[in-house]
């Protein structure tokens, strides 16, 4: 049977509450992890769970590196704002797919990071599409996650590279990566942001599309 970990990122203070239930769901589910980790980038927050805790905020790109410290062959990555379904692991497992699974991404010709979002739970049929967009979790296997780490090596000193803030692009360009078909009960749902995140910083989303297009530029000129 396939070994999968999930991967909880917490950081934000207002959204504590939210993590024993997000792992009371995981257990519960159809298909509950093997193994279940919160990354905390703060010291100071009181987590019922193993944890692993950093008194610095080493930002969401750290979960992926420490996957990698975690031998698996598929890892379930879920923010503190998000929660499974019933049927969320299962259903994504059920691909058996050596790239990266979500259940929203993007179409984009050319690195054009603004092009419509493709949601699973609006599709009639899985989607291979060219980047995810993160919205709280991501399904990603073992040589998914090395394949990342290769494409940062060629990328890590573009002025566009944010180290963090791109984590779900980098992700999915470096493997093929897809949009699943979902339902109510195989998709994930919103807890609620709490008036927190990176995405109310400046400049975000050109950020973003800077990276996008940075890539897919590379790409171009390496035959990629």
């Amino acid at each position: 049977m396939s070994k999968v970990t999930a991967i909880l990122l917490a950081y934000y203070p207002e959204r504590t509450k939210h993590i024993s239930g997000i792992i009371n769901i995981l257990n519960s589910g159809t298909r509950p992890p093997d193994e279940i980790v919160v990354l905390c980038n703060r010291p100071d927050l009181n987590i019922d769970a193993k944890c692993i805790k950093s008194d610095v905020n080493l930002g969401n790109r750290a979960r992926y590196p420490l996957a990698l410290t975690i031998p698996s062959d598929y890892y379930f990555f879920i923010d503190d704002d998000v929660a499974p379904r019933e049927k969320t692991i299962e259903n994504y497992l059920s691909y058996g797919f050596d790239g990266v699974l979500g259940h929203c991404g993007k179409i984009t010709p050319s690195g054009n990071y603004s092009t419509p979002l493709i949601w699973g739970n609006k599709i009639k049929e899985t989607k291979d599409v060219d980047i995810l967009i993160g919205v709280g979790s991501m399904f990603a296997s073992f040589n998914a996650i090395a394949n990342m780490a290769s494409l940062e090596t060629e990328i890590r000193h573009f002025h566009e590279y944010n180290n963090g803030r791109e984590g779900d692009i980098i992700l999915s360009m470096a493997n093929k990566c897809k949009v699943v078909k979902t339902d109510i009960s195989s998709m994930t749902y919103s807890l609620g942001q709490k008036g927190v995140g990176m995405y109310l910083e400046d400049n975000h989303v050109q950020m973003r599309k800077n990276i996008t297009k940075a890539i897919y530029d590379w790409r171009i000129t390496n035959s990629i």
